[in-house]
């Protein structure tokens, strides 16, 4: 390498890469087969590839059958709704999803797969994200996006359901699908490819003992994640208590009368409904404020041709827990800003979801998003009068009693969504600033609380899958 200039601007460095990691390789002719692109070759890949036939393995190919069931739209099974399992509805390495109820005639055009319970889907699109699910008995018959494989058929004389899907779920499975992808930025797999995915082989006692370890862990896991959530759903049942609020009864009727003077600025018949009716008259049990009287809304805006930075950080309704109100940000390059990329935000602003706004997610954002850019789908909180604490504002916000007023001020059908006018007819209690504090008090400590119980689950889960890794191949580290 000599006349190389030595320095902090050397192109070639002399020092050996990490092992495993090189980006600058070589491959032997008689290595490369099927595939001449350089990503199925990297060290790493093959690396793995060489540890899992070290300790013997089979294809998934040899071991499984996928699904051929394909819906038939005219076969009666469903007369209004259907139960439809998208790819987004995965969760990401835990075995859990969500069944969506959709409209026969919002059917989408990838909705054509039957499922049957113990199927195996595995995520075509980005499989190394670990999308991944086995369907249970209670969704037999349910719809799956064409964005899946639906595995079926299982070798049982050679292989457990629930070890193949740990193994497709693990790192191992979700780095082998990313070595067979293709597709760049947005990598997607063949089913022809999946079935190449090497299977650690074990004995079928071997396998049911793992799975027995991994099922105790998912459980805790589960049993954490259930205490969490039932720490923030009592938040609500605390928040009545403190401003002492009766709730009445709920109230479903769907069909009732209203006085004419009463629907002269409304007339959709949703917005009346009596379960709506009797939110009003909870609240009218202490002293309310509009939302547009105790706060204000910014108007400022961002526009991507002023900002001279490569990439902006960009808060979307997606990156905002409904659960914990928690907010996060993406890195987006600046050339490809979403056309929504507008509002910009503040330490200290309010954002509330303007599409979906009964979903809670609505966040209150600390110094770390001085700056940052949000989508026009929300509404930003910027004043706020001084005898209401922001905190305390967003508490009532979330409330289940502030998210019923929110549905019911919105229009759109399947997709319901309020505009800033209607959001600032949100009655909000305002009680006195003895109250306020206690109520921030005791909703920070159960979030706190929440979020440690969220992460010794997820820690506890991700400790798990690293030991069964090691069992099966000596080493999380290819």
């Amino acid at each position: 390498m000599a006349g190389v200039q030595q320095g902090p601007n050397t192109f070639f460095l002399k020092s050996p890469a990490e092992l495993g990691k090189a980006q600058c390789f070589a491959v032997k002719r008689g290595e490369v087969n099927d595939r001449i692109d350089p990503y199925f070759h990297k060290p790493h890949f093959r690396k793995l590839i060489k540890k899992i036939k070290a300790v013997g393995s089979k294809p998934l190919g040899l071991l499984i059958q996928y699904s051929k069931e394909v819906w038939d739209k005219s076969d009666g099974c469903f007369t209004e709704a259907f139960p439809y399992i998208e790819i987004s509805g995965v969760g990401l390495g835990t075995n859990e999803y969500k069944v969506s109820e959709r409209p026969l005639s919002e059917a989408p055009s990838r909705a054509r797969q039957v499922v049957r319970t113990g199927d195996i889907l595995v995520s075509l699109t980005r499989p190394h994200r670990g999308a991944i699910t086995q369907v249970l008995p209670e969704h037999d018959g349910a719809i799956a996006s064409t964005g899946f494989a639906v595995v079926r058929q299982v070798d049982s004389s050679k292989i457990d359901r629930d070890y193949l899907w740990l193994c497709l779920a693990s790192r191992f499975g979700c780095d082998q699908m990313l070595m067979r992808s293709s597709g760049g930025s947005y990598p997607a797999i063949t089913k022809d490819e999946l079935s190449s995915v090497l299977i650690p082989s074990i004995t079928l006692e071997g396998q049911r003992d793992i799975i027995a370890v991994m099922n105790a862990a998912r459980a805790e896991r589960k049993a954490k994640l259930a205490k969490a959530d039932a720490l923030l759903v009592g938040i609500d049942d605390f928040l009545l208590d403190t401003l002492n609020i009766t709730s009445p009864p709920e109230d479903h009727r769907r069909v009732f009368a209203v006085r004419s003077q009463v629907a002269r600025k409304r007339f959709d018949p949703y917005f009346h409904s009596p379960n709506f009716a009797r939110i009003k008259k909870m609240l009218s049990q202490t002293r309310c404020e509009p939302l547009g009287d105790i706060a204000a809304f910014s108007k400022e805006t961002w526009n991507p041709r002023d900002h001279d930075q490569l990439t902006f950080r960009y808060i979307e309704i997606s990156t905002v827990s409904p659960q914990t109100g928690e907010a996060h940000w993406n890195d987006v390059l600046t050339s490809e800003a979403p056309s929504r990329a507008q509002m910009k935000v503040r330490a200290n602003d309010i954002i509330v979801s303007l599409t979906r706004p009964h979903h809670g997610s609505i966040a209150y954002l600390g110094s770390e998003f001085e700056g940052c850019i949000a989508s026009t789908g929300f509404a930003v909180i910027r004043n706020v009068a001084e005898h209401v604490r922001r905190d305390y504002l967003w508490c009532v916000l979330r409330a289940q009693f502030c998210l019923y007023q929110m549905l019911q001020r919105t229009s759109g059908g399947n997709y319901p969504a309020i505009i800033q006018s209607e959001l600032s007819k949100i009655l909000v209690p305002v009680p006195g600033e003895k109250i306020q504090n206690r109520i921030t008090s005791e909703v920070r400590h159960r979030r706190e609380t929440a979020r440690r119980l969220r992460d010794e689950a997820e820690n506890g889960w991700q400790a798990a899958k690293r030991w069964f890794e090691e069992q099966l191949l000596g080493s999380t580290s290819p």
